[in-house]
């Protein structure tokens, strides 16, 4: 998603969450091929970050394990309020 249209529809769609893991902690992989290496990861992430955090309504911090990362995003979606009130998660 680099596109500017690409942001606006989904922050006109509904409620945006970006998962916030560190970049040491994203493996690039074969089977996605535009982060097959950690060179060509690092440049996506770079110029998609930005665009993510400035598109997203909840920023929300990824830690821990898949399970305990999905019942924290749960309780937060649960908790967030109406679109357009930013909320940033705490932090790693």
């Amino acid at each position: 998603m680099t596109r500017r249209e690409n942001t606006d529809m989904l922050m006109r769609n509904g409620v945006t969450v970006f998962l916030d893991r560190p970049l040491a902690d994203i493996r690039p992989t074969a089977e996605r091929p535009l982060t097959r290496n950690r060179e060509l990861l690092e440049r996506k992430y770079a110029v998609r970050e930005p665009l993510y955090r400035e598109a997203a309504d909840v920023i929300f911090p990824v830690y821990g394990s898949p399970e305990e990362a999905a019942g924290r995003l749960l309780e937060t979606l649960r908790r967030t309020p109406e679109k357009g009130e930013n909320v940033i998660c705490g932090k790693y």
